[in-house]
């Protein structure tokens, strides 16, 4: 057990769910001939509980409609149920254009680092699939709500800041949580962060993180591939020679923690007067504010929105060593939360006790 401040924070126990009858532990198919980088990410997910599907997800006969594409992997609907859950399949292609990088090393990396996250703000799979013909998949509870950039237009968060601090103190959770398990998620943004049918804020998509070992998972990624998500990236990457690669770190991670709450707080992407990314770029060295203008709040939320904002801008700190920790974040938004009287009713208050703060050391 550790403690935030005065709470304690106990350690999370792993899921006791129930295993299911039509669910069959296989060996993927010519696992002799995987890259043993592959091998060992299955041996880890295993070891963490997670299921090859390959008896209940028959790909690509299981694939539903396509609901997002991304750079290394699309995500599916799908009509199969996994212990009475509807179920997303993320599909890694074969290759990817303009890229020498085997996605199947991405697939492996996400299970890798993922199978191991157990905390009620950050997505974990229900299992995986290695099907013929290099056909990689991790299977996950869909969530019918999407991301929180396809939500915010329903949430209208900039008028209902209950939601918006509770989002945000989530988001915080997730991002402490796996800082804790030396791990940093590489591209936080609302993209990247699902919304469970419950509300609660999801970090996802960990084809960009760093952990403290192994090292292949860091080798991955190079420079340019963060090219296309300039908005959320901190001036360091800016910064990096030629020569170099850009590896994101946990203060990378709290640079873009405060774009992904400024987007909250706005409702668009940090720098949206700026169309052209270049632009964006030279802002950021430049020191110009991801917004037109400083926010000048009022009405009955006014302080409120000037304390996250003054936390955002602790975040944008030139210098990463002078940036808060995902702990600092953490509790000064608990305070936050005690001196505005956030959401402050008898059953919120049991909500931000030890259990809804939990972290695994």
């Amino acid at each position: 057990m550790s403690t935030l401040g005065n709470i304690d924070i106990p350690s999370v126990p792993p899921s006791q769910e129930a295993k299911s009858e039509q669910i069959h532990e296989e060996r993927p198919p010519n696992s002799n001939l995987m890259p043993e980088v592959i091998r060992d990410a299955l041996d880890i997910a295993r070891k963490n509980s997670l299921k090859n599907l390959s008896s209940v997800v028959d790909l690509p006969k299981s694939l539903g409609e396509r609901v997002c594409q991304g750079r290394f992997a699309d995500i599916y609907s799908s009509s199969v149920k996994v212990k009475g859950r509807a179920v997303a399949i993320k599909l890694f292609r074969p290759t990817v254009e303009g890229s020498e990088l085997n996605t199947s090393w991405i697939f492996a990396k996400e299970l890798y680092v993922t199978s191991g996250l157990r905390h009620p703000n950050v997505w974990r799979p229900l299992g995986y699939v290695c099907g013929e013909n290099s056909l990689y998949s991790i299977v996950s509870e869909q969530m019918n709500r999407g991301t929180l950039r396809m939500c915010m237009a329903d949430f209208k968060f900039s008028n209902h800041m209950e939601e918006l601090f509770d989002v945000s103190l989530g988001i915080a959770k997730g991002l402490y949580h796996i800082h804790e398990n030396n791990i940093a998620h590489g591209l936080v943004r609302s993209a990247n962060i699902l919304v469970s049918p419950s509300g609660e804020a999801l970090l996802a998509n960990f084809e960009s993180s760093t952990v403290k070992e192994p090292s292949w998972i860091n080798n991955l990624n190079k420079t340019e591939d963060y090219r296309h998500f300039t908005r959320w990236l901190p001036i360091e990457y800016y910064q990096v020679e030629e020569s170099e690669i850009f590896r994101p770190n946990q203060k990378s991670d709290v640079w873009a923690f405060g774009m992904t709450i400024l987007e909250l707080l706005t409702g668009r992407v940090p720098y949206a007067y700026m169309v052209n990314d270049g632009a964006v770029m030279k802002a950021i060295l430049k020191r110009y504010l991801p917004v037109e203008e400083k926010p000048n709040y009022i009405g009955n939320d006014a302080e409120l929105k000037s304390d996250i904002w003054l936390l955002c801008r602790k975040c944008w700190k030139r210098n990463p060593k002078k940036r808060p920790s995902m702990r600092d974040i953490l509790q000064e938004l608990i305070r936050m939360k005690y001196r505005h009287g956030v959401g402050l009713t008898v059953s919120s208050v049991r909500r931000i006790s030890g259990a809804e703060l939990s972290s695994t050391q």
